[in-house]
C-alpha cells in the first residue's frame, strides 16, 4: 500500500515511514534513510525520522555517525530523555561502554518512573558488573509501582546470581524500541489510531517485543475490539514475564465478548498452571461472580485470600469486598 501511495504522493510521511521500516528490517540501512528523509515534517515526524536514522547508522556499524545524528535532537524535555535513552542503547550496541553508561544514567536520573528506562539502565549496570546498582534501580521502581512482572523477574534473577541480557541486541530491535516508545506515548494521550500504526510497525521489526504486544492489545481494548486484542495477547512469548498478564486478560475479554463459559474454562486452566498466583485466581472469581455463580466465586475468592498470608491486606481489599457480595447474593 505504501509503495502505491508514494507513486502518487512521494511526500506522504506515513507511507515513507512504512517503507523505511521495511528496509531497516531487511538491513538496507542506506535505502531506509532515503525513505525517512522524504517523510513528513513537524515535531513528531522529525523525532521519529531522527531516531530511526540514528539506528540505521548503528545497524551499518557507523556508531559515531549514529550518535552525531541523535545529538541533533534538542528542545522539549521529553526529547532530552528520549535522546539520552536511545543514545545509551546505541552506544551499548556499538561497544562504547563509557558513553552508554553516561547516557543511560542521564536518562535514568531524569526519569526514574518509566519502566523501559529503568529496565535498560538496570540491565546495562548488571552486565557491566555492577549488580548492586541494578538492584537499587529496580527496587526503587518497585517501591513506587509494586509487583510489576518485569521488575520482579529482573530482581529474582539478580538475587539468584543469574545474568540479565541487554535490552537491545540489534538495530532492528532499536528501531522497534523507537516505534514502541512513540506508540506508547500516543496511546497514553488517547490518540489510538496513530498509536496502533507505530506499535504494528514496532512488532514488524521485533515480533516478540512483550511491551509492544501488551500496549497494542490494551489499545485495541480501548477501541472496543476485544477479539483483536485477544489475537495480540495470544502472541505473547511463553518465556515473557508478561505472559500471565496476557492470559488473564484473554479470559476477561472473553467474558466481555459474552463468552462467559469459555472465559471460566480458560481462567480455570490458567489458575491450574499458576496455582499460587492471586491475580489469576481473583480474575476467575470476578468472571464467576459476573456469571452469577456466587457460591463458586466465594470459594474462589477464599482461595485467593488464603494466599495473601502475611502480605499487606490493604493491597487486596477488593477480594474481601467481592467475597462479601458473593456471600450476600
Amino acid at each position: 500500500a505504501a509503495e502505491r501511495l508514494t507513486a502518487r504522493d512521494g511526500a506522504n510521511g506515513l507511507a515513507q515511514l512504512a517503507l523505511g521500516v521495511q528496509k531497516i528490517k531487511a538491513k538496507q540501512f542506506a535505502a531506509a534513510r532515503q525513505n525517512l528523509q522524504r517523510g513528513g515534517k513537524g515535531a513528531a515526524a522529525d523525532l521519529t525520522s531522527t531516531l530511526l536514522t540514528a539506528w540505521s547508522y548503528a545497524g551499518a556499524g557507523e556508531g559515531r555517525k549514529a550518535l552525531e545524528t541523535i545529538n541533533k535532537l534538542k528542545g522539549e524535555r521529553y526529547y532530552n530523555v528520549f535522546r539520552d535513552y536511545h543514545a545509551g542503547l546505541i552506544a551499548a550496541l556499538v561497544g562504547d561502554k563509557v558513553e552508554a553508561e553516561r547516557r543511560l544514567k542521564s536518562a535514568y536520573d531524569a526519569d526514574r518512573n518509566t519502566l523501559r528506562i529503568v529496565d535498560a539502565y538496570g540491565r546495562f549496570e548488571a552486565e557491566s558488573g555492577r549488580p548492586d546498582l541494578a538492584v537499587a534501580a529496580y527496587q526503587e521502581f518497585d517501591n513506587v509501582l509494586p509487583r510489576h512482572p518485569i521488575v520482579r523477574d529482573a530482581l529474582d534473577k539478580l538475587k539468584a546470581g543469574k545474568p540479565l541480557t541487554p535490552l537491545i541486541n540489534s538495530a532492528q530491535e532499536g528501531a522497534a524500541e523507537v516505534l514502541y516508545g512513540l506508540g506508547s506515548a500516543g496511546t497514553s494521550q488517547g490518540d489510538e489510531l496513530p498509536a496502533v500504526v507505530y506499535l504494528r510497525l514496532a512488532l514488524h521489526l521485533a515480533p516478540e517485543h512483550s511491551l509492544a504486544l501488551l500496549t497494542l492489545a490494551d489499545t485495541l481494548e480501548r477501541m472496543k475490539a476485544p477479539d483483536r486484542a485477544n489475537e495480540v495477547f495470544a502472541r505473547m512469548p511463553a518465556n515473557s514475564p508478561l505472559k500471565l498478564n496476557a492470559d488473564i486478560q484473554i479470559g476477561l475479554n472473553l467474558e466481555q465478548m459474552g463468552k462467559g463459559e469459555e472465559a471460566i474454562a480458560h481462567l480455570d486452566q490458567v489458575a491450574k498452571t499458576y496455582p499460587n498466583d492471586i491475580d489469576v485466581i481473583s480474575a476467575l472469581g470476578n468472571v464467576q461472580r459476573s456469571r452469577k455463580k456466587y457460591a463458586e466465586s466465594a470459594q474462589t475468592y477464599t482461595k485467593a485470600i488464603d494466599l495473601i498470608g502475611d502480605q499487606p491486606a490493604r493491597n487486596y481489599w477488593t477480594l474481601y469486598y467481592f467475597r462479601g457480595t458473593s456471600y450476600e447474593r
